[in-house]
């Protein structure tokens, strides 16, 4: 693991990094995108923004503490972003995500037709699950990854 290479690397010792990687490419013909991601997964929807022409709405549900810890999003002239802060809870409890998507996303005219998401697996799921089934988007239209997991206690 990385972890363990570090621990026992020395001074002197080689390192190769790359990046950033792009795994999801937004659509050309997409006009309003659905991003969805905790902190996990906000580098990636930056990213994601940057990229995306400037004539095209882009909706970013993203879900991190509260105001002090919310990083600044890329500027992008077709943009609305709706924080979702979870207080002191633990991440991965509460899939406030889904609940806003929920509350945000209207089917019908000028709704997102392309979505991605990037956080923990049961709640990026569970979006997905919702976007597929409730509002009808095509599978090839919504990606939706699951960064990371959180373990039963």
């Amino acid at each position: 693991s990385v972890a363990a290479w570090m621990m026992a690397a020395l001074p002197g010792d080689p390192v190769a990094l790359w990046g950033p990687r792009q795994g999801f490419v937004v659509p050309e013909d997409a006009q309003h995108v659905l991003f969805v991601a905790d902190e996990t997964g906000v580098a990636a929807v930056a990213a994601l923004l940057e990229l995306l022409p400037p004539d095209r709405r882009a909706t970013a549900i993203l879900e991190c503490i509260d105001a002090d810890h919310r990083p600044p999003m890329p500027h992008h002239p077709g943009l609305d972003v709706v924080w979702v802060d979870r207080g002191m809870d633990a991440p991965g409890v509460t899939n406030r995500l889904l609940d806003v998507v929920v509350a945000t996303v209207i089917p019908g005219e000028g709704a997102p037709d392309v979505a991605f998401g990037a956080a923990e697996s049961r709640h990026i799921s569970a979006v997905r699950r919702h976007l597929r089934t409730s509002l009808g988007m095509p599978a090839a239209r919504v990606s939706m990854t699951g960064y990371w997991r959180r373990q039963a206690r």
